[in-house]
Formats: structure tokens, sequence, C-alpha cells
């Protein structure tokens, strides 16, 4: 899933705001930047494994960061 996909599936949030909030998921390694075969102009986003995820999902607080999670987890 890329940047875009994310805003378009986060209507009422801002780019700036999922910016951070895929900052944030990238430096606590929830999820992972893939190249984007189709056009390297743009990444495309991951979840990390589940059971990472399992152990520290419970601790986040944001919730911009838990719905950008599921939005990611939801993606075809």
């Amino acid at each position: 899933m890329t940047r875009d996909e994310l805003l378009d599936s986060i209507p009422e949030t801002n780019s700036k705001t999922i910016r951070y909030a895929l900052r944030r998921l990238l430096e606590n390694k929830l999820i992972l930047q893939v190249p984007n075969l189709e056009d390297m102009r743009t990444v495309n986003y991951a979840l990390a494994t589940p059971e990472l995820l399992s152990d520290i999902l419970p601790q986040l607080s944001n919730d911009l960061l838990t719905r950008v999670l599921d939005a990611l987890e939801n993606h075809d």
C-alpha cells in the first residue's frame, strides 16, 4: 500500500499526519518499506510480522497509528 492509497482509505486525515504516522511506525519497526517495482518513485508499506505486532500493538496509545495499521492490514 502506498502513502496515497493510505490517504484514500483514511480520508479525514491530512497528508502530514499520515507521513508522521508512517515515520513513527517505521521507527518502531511495525511496518516495512518495500520498493514499488511498478513505479520506483513511490514506496509500498507493509506490516511487520504478526508476532512482532502482537507484542507491540497493545502499547500504542495513538489512535491514528492504530487506524493506519488497520488500513494497511485490510488493504487488498
